[in-house]
């Protein structure tokens, strides 16, 4: 298994998560709501995460190989920077801004609650890949295990 994921390049991992889980979280809350839907929102607002998450804060490698409580905190930072340049982008150009600033804060929640629990998924999956342990069976009444006795 460890080896599948380190097919991955974290970089790749990180711009494969923001796009999936932008656009996933996008239409879930504007369904949930019934707001119309845009794809001209949607590009906005996938750019100016992609934009601050590699390009400003550069935190494609810290997120997925040592996933912290850092980690966490640099993610929501960038998704609560990036509502807050293009949320009033938005609230001006649409229809029902009320009802637009209720999507897009949902969708944050949304965005963030789901990557936050990827990032911890990921690490717990490398963590348990790097520490499979053997553990030997010694029979009683004898000094050292015997050599085909293991539990994996």
């Amino acid at each position: 298994m460890r080896k599948k994921l380190e097919l991955f390049n974290i970089r790749t991992l990180d711009v494969f998560s923001i796009i999936l889980l932008t656009i996933v979280t996008y239409f879930s809350s504007a369904t949930v709501l019934g707001i119309s839907l845009s794809v001209k929102n949607l590009s906005l607002i996938l750019i100016t995460r992609l934009f601050l998450s590699l390009i400003i804060f550069n935190d494609h490698e810290l997120s997925w190989s040592r996933s912290t409580s850092r980690s966490y905190l640099t993610k929501a930072t960038i998704g609560i920077v990036a509502f807050t340049l293009y949320a009033p982008v938005l609230f001006a150009t649409l229809l029902h801004p009320i009802a637009a600033i209720n999507t897009l804060a949902l969708e944050l929640g949304f965005y963030l609650s789901i990557q936050i629990t990827l990032m911890y998924s990921y690490k717990h999956i490398i963590k348990i890949s790097e520490t499979q342990k053997e553990v030997k069976i010694a029979p009683f009444g004898v000094g050292k295990p015997m050599m085909g006795n293991s539990l994996k």
